[in-house]
């Protein structure tokens, strides 16, 4: 006996079929294919994507889409939107499995495969159509049913109808007309001419094939042309592979010069300052600090950076820092702050003595 289960919420309408095997084989003007093989649309592969992981949570094995249930659930998806009604049993009287007979499924005909069938209305996309099958007991029982190896799966829209969008999976324990290619995340190996590569299954067909494309051996340490050899013909000729830097030569022997956005750096005269200002990948080289260990620059007559430069920057403007003067000279004036001003009065203060006391040993 097959059981029915109806559930209404929010004008979206299901159905679940149980999962039987058929009494006897039907009519015989059901036993002949009446419709094209039919692949999948992009929301009926997405809801096979998500039935299978399903299963896969439950342990349970990953179902086959067939192309002949394909076409036997969509026309009945179709039919319930064109005519009006809601229902495992076509207005004619077909079953679910006359229609998958009809469809091309053979084991259908035979009587020979255990077969059921869900039925939904009113979602567009696969997720809310899995939701609602998988929150009502007879549903979710035909998504999980262990002996399930075959589906279809048939979304039709049609508008001005009752519910626009229609579903219909059906279930079979026989696989026939496989629509994937592969399954799961298999992969395999594939080539571009001489160049090996793979490919790996994105859950239903083989994805692009990874594999570079043949070119010409240059001196990189890869196998370009993809021949099995490295670097060779001579490739490589007298260079010596080192790291690009911004000198225009081909330092990595890639066949390229200043690759990589090395001479993002703009070369200058090396200095002592820390600074790769040639651009050449080298700091401070060629003896440019002469023994100079760089610090900061300060006022005191001394190329205390290193750079060439005496006091730059102004070491000795205003704000700077009061040094003692040293044998090498340094900044006697144009020093602000409460130290350059009381070392100036106390200069005229002394040339003011001095005046007095020469005024003093003058005779009358």
């Amino acid at each position: 006996m097959r059981a029915r289960i109806g559930i209404f919420t929010f004008a979206i309408m299901a159905l679940a079929c149980t999962a039987l095997e058929p009494e006897g084989p039907p009519a015989d003007d059901f036993g002949v294919a009446t419709f094209a093989l039919r692949d999948l649309d992009s929301e009926e592969a997405a809801f096979l994507e998500i039935i299978n992981d399903y299963r896969t949570e439950n342990g349970l094995g990953t179902l086959t889409a067939s192309r002949s249930i394909n076409q036997a659930a969509y026309d009945h998806s179709l039919d319930m939107g064109q005519q009006g009604y809601f229902a495992h049993t076509s207005l004619d009287g077909r079953s679910p499995w006359d229609r998958m007979c009809a469809g091309g499924h053979e084991p259908a005909c035979t009587g020979s495969a255990m077969m059921g069938e869900n039925i939904a209305a009113g979602n567009a996309d696969a997720w809310s159509t899995f939701v609602q099958w998988r929150e009502s007991p007879g549903h979710n029982a035909n998504m999980l049913t262990g002996g399930f190896t075959c589906i279809g799966i048939g979304r039709a829209q049609v508008p001005g109808s009752p519910y626009r969008v229609y579903w219909t999976t059906d279930f079979s324990s026989v696989v026939d007309h496989p629509v994937c290619d592969c399954t799961g995340s298999e992969t395999r190996p594939c080539s571009n001419g001489p160049c090996s590569g793979v490919e790996a299954c994105d859950g239903c067909y083989w994805g692009a094939c990874d594999a570079p494309a043949p070119t010409d051996e240059v001196c990189d340490g890869v196998d370009n042309d993809c021949d099995g050899l490295i670097d060779e013909d001579d490739v490589c000729d007298t260079c010596t592979p080192s790291e690009e830097v911004c000198d225009g030569v081909d330092n990595d022997c890639d066949g390229l010069v200043d690759e990589d956005g090395v001479c993002d750096c703009v070369p200058s005269d090396e200095v002592c300052d820390g600074v790769d200002n040639d651009c050449d990948g080298l700091i401070d080289e060629d003896d440019v600090c002469g023994g100079c260990t760089p610090s900061d620059e300060i006022c005191d007559g001394v190329d205390n950076d290193c750079d060439g430069l005496v006091d730059e920057d102004g070491a000795c403007g205003p704000g700077a820092e009061w040094e003692p003067m040293s044998v090498q000279g340094g900044c006697s004036c144009g020093i602000a702050g409460e130290r350059g001003h009381g070392g100036a009065a106390l200069a005229l203060l002394i040339l003011l003595a001095l005046v007095a006391i020469r005024t003093r040993k003058e005779p009358s």
